[in-house]
This record gives structure tokens, sequence and C-alpha cells, in this order.
């Protein structure tokens, strides 16, 4: 967790803010990827890059905005590639006449 802390402290420029309050917000970004791409981030040296710079915008966005509840666009955006799409079952499309 060490690295990110470090990364996320040179992303935001922000040397005050405790490793308690970084690590939180680092971990309520990474749950955010989960939800959004429904998979597990795994060790952060062995995640893409996108992913990682997008836990870190959205770490970032969560320390500046407390009362946020979800991450924000730029953080989306760079996630879309690890999103899984759920196709409709045929129950779901069928239509009651």
């Amino acid at each position: 967790m060490s690295d990110s802390i470090t990364e996320l402290r040179q992303w935001v420029g922000d040397y005050t803010t405790s490793d308690n309050e970084m690590a939180k917000a680092l971990r309520w970004s990474a749950k955010q990827f989960e939800k959004f791409a429904t998979r597990k981030i795994g060790p952060w040296g062995s995640a893409d890059d996108p992913v990682k710079h997008g836990i870190i915008r959205a770490a970032t966005h969560k320390l500046r905005h407390p009362a946020a509840k979800e991450p924000p666009c730029a953080a989306l955006v760079l996630w879309r590639p690890w999103r899984v799409l759920r196709t409709p079952t045929s129950q779901e499309t069928d239509h009651a006449e």
C-alpha cells in the first residue's frame, strides 16, 4: 500500500494528509473499480497503468470531496476497457403483451 500512497501524494501534491486518510481514499476507489469492472484488483504493482491511474484519480476526488458517492468520469473512462457488460436474458427481453 505504501507505493500507492506515495503515488497518490505525488498526484495530489498533499504531504499533510495522514497515511490513514490516503489509504481510506485508495480503498474506496479500488472498491469503486471492482464494482464498475466486476473483478478484483490484484497487487498494486501488477495492476495495469490505466487502472492505477483511474484509482489515483478517484482517490484524489474522494480526498477533495469527502461526500462523493461515485468516482469522477475521468476515472470511469480509464476503466472502461475492463468493464464487463451483461447481456439481457430472454426473460428480460420478452415484453408483456
